[in-house]
């Protein structure tokens, strides 16, 4: 069961803010974390449709904000998240 962003039961404005900043910095993918308890995690993801095609083309079957989707970073401690 392919799982969905929590972005999509939200105004499509989140998904077309995503897709701007991949259109304006040249980015192939762009992710959106916000914080949910005590950490932050994917809420959102656009990836152009080359960058898709190119994942298709090498096997790839899922992009690296689906892969992300289970992914919490912790907020709490001293030291930044890289």
């Amino acid at each position: 069961m392919k799982k969905t962003y929590p972005y999509e039961k939200r105004p499509t404005d989140s998904l077309s803010a995503l897709r701007t900043q991949c259109e304006v910095s040249g980015a192939d993918y762009s992710l959106f974390w916000h914080q949910e308890g005590e950490g932050l995690v994917v809420g959102g993801g656009y990836v152009s449709p080359a960058y898709r095609d190119a994942l298709l083309a090498d096997g790839s079957t899922f992009t690296l904000a689906e892969a992300s989707l289970d992914v919490v970073l912790k907020v709490s401690g001293d030291r930044c998240v890289l």
